[in-house]
């Protein structure tokens, strides 16, 4: 049994100045909110699929108040603007300034224990709170961000009393292929040839350097504090008495194999000094999540006659098929098209095979196309990454700006310039009035093709010239005009 009267003595001793860190956050319990829904809303990213959600292994509507949401409210501390958090306690022991050494809520409306996290404990597990869910990714990692803060810091730094927390992966070893379980929150750097698990982030690993006022003395750590942020007396923002800084629980996994996640943090020895972990919104994700399709740097800009492409990549997996969808203010068919390489026009709904490395997407700003102000053409690729699992999929946006014919400032530069692409042999015919030379840059900015023009009509012959896209500059009295052009083979 711990004494309250005792913590509060040593906590104001060990006062020191608060940093200047805005005001307090602010947190909203989810209870009575589907779980699925809440976790598929607030916590799920891109690039992975999540299934079979259970907060304290029940799922459907949430009981109790041991798992909310967060807003930082300009609190930098956690280095976080919004997510989800759970704690061994009501949500609302959250909030600060820090203003009880012992602050605790035991919402007794909902024990649970849970027995997984045993073996992290140093006594009995009393109050828990939990979350399940199995997973399947399209790359080979996966991470979450998160802050671990606790009212057991300082004093109870090494003693028996301190609460528990992990990210439990269970599924195939990437290496070996047999199934596993092990605890994705780790201390950076701390995994090892001979420590291949690494030493678990807790009250007893991530701490100020030194033992608190109890302390047994055993498997502690004292030499990672770089990772832990103390919270002093009076200060701002959340209650707990330490945490950790904002930290990656990142792991490697077999991409299109299903995984099961356990996310719990539970109260030891007693209910009393609640503990929490902050989970950045929408930060469970592929962490290598790009898509397949590679866009230039930008957003492209181009006028009518003109077109741009897109790379694909190519994909290591075998359902690489990609659902064609178009948006944008432009109209499909009408200011652009989008075809492939082969010249096949592309629709919406359309299916094509994403899996060819190098493969590439045309959107062509159709000649003539009138309007007062540019617009976008969005073409979107929906790609299924995963054979058994047809839900998973990538999301990738092409956008285009179109310049027509009365768009401002580019009016009176598409008048004096003239592209035309000759599709059947993939030579330039450029056209200006006073034209008076030519150059082709490639995309690497070098120069490619240089020659005087011989009258207001200049051909560009590019058998010579690889296919891609060029920046054609032409030369006029009124100065250099540049249009973007495509080399197509």
């Amino acid at each position: 049994m711990r004494t309250n009267l005792t913590i509060i003595v040593l906590a104001v001793a060990a006062m020191t100045s608060a940093p200047a860190w805005a005001q307090n956050i602010s947190v909203t319990s989810a209870q009575g909110q589907n779980v699925n829904t809440f976790v598929q809303q607030h916590l799920v990213g891109p690039g992975v699929l999540v299934t079979n959600v259970k907060f304290n292994n029940v799922g459907g509507v949430l009981a109790g108040n041991r798992l909310g949401t967060f807003q930082s409210n300009g609190y930098t501390g956690l280095s976080m603007s919004d997510g989800v958090v759970m704690t061994t306690g009501n949500v609302s022991v959250a909030v600060g300034p820090n203003n009880s050494g012992n602050a605790s809520d035991a919402d007794p409306g909902a024990f649970y224990a849970d027995n997984q996290l045993t073996s992290y404990a140093s006594g009995n597990i009393i109050n828990c709170a939990s979350l399940d869910f199995d997973f399947v990714s399209t790359s080979s990692t996966v991470s979450v961000l998160y802050c671990f803060g606790s009212e057991e810091y300082p004093e109870y730094v090494c003693s028996s009393y301190n609460d528990v927390f992990a990210f439990l992966v269970t599924g195939p070893d990437p290496a070996t292929g047999e199934t596993r379980t092990w605890n994705a929150a780790v201390i950076p750097g701390t995994v090892s040839q001979t420590n291949p698990n690494g030493i678990a982030v807790a009250i007893n690993s991530v701490n100020g350097g030194s033992s608190g006022g109890y302390s047994s003395g055993t498997n502690c750590y004292y030499n990672y504090s770089n990772f832990y942020i103390n919270n002093p007396w009076g200060a701002q923002g959340v209650q707990y008495d330490g945490m950790t800084i904002k930290l990656s629980a990142s792991t490697v996994v077999v991409p299109c194999e299903q995984y099961h996640m356990h996310i719990s943090i539970c109260n030891v020895g007693d209910n009393f000094y609640d503990s929490g972990v902050f989970l950045q919104s929408n930060s469970f994700r592929n962490a290598e999540n790009s898509g397949i399709a590679l866009p230039h740097t930008d957003t492209d800009t181009i006028a009518p006659g003109a077109s741009v492409y897109f790379s694909l990549l190519g994909s290591q997996y075998v359902m690489a098929q990609a659902v064609v969808g178009m948006g944008g203010t432009a109209v499909p068919g009408v200011d652009f098209t989008a075809t492939l390489q082969n010249g096949a026009i592309l629709n919406p709904g359309d299916t094509i095979d994403a899996t060819i490395p190098g493969a590439r997407i045309f959107i062509d700003a159709l000649p003539g196309a009138s309007f007062p102000e540019p617009v976008t053409a969005e073409v979107y690729l929906a790609t299924e990454m995963c054979e058994n699992f047809p839900d998973l999929k990538v999301y990738d946006t092409l956008r285009v700006v179109l310049l027509g014919e009365s768009s401002g400032v580019e009016e009176a530069e598409t008048s004096l310039l003239r592209v035309y692409p000759n599709p059947a042999s993939a030579d330039i015919t450029v056209e200006a009035d006073g034209l008076e030379a030519v150059t082709l840059v490639n995309a690497q900015g070098q120069v490619v093709y240089s020659a005087p023009a011989d009258g207001p009509r200049h051909h560009i012959a590019t058998a010579s010239l690889p296919a891609g896209g060029y920046t054609l500059v032409a030369s006029l009295p009124q100065g250099p005009v540049s249009r973007k052009v495509i080399i197509r083979r």
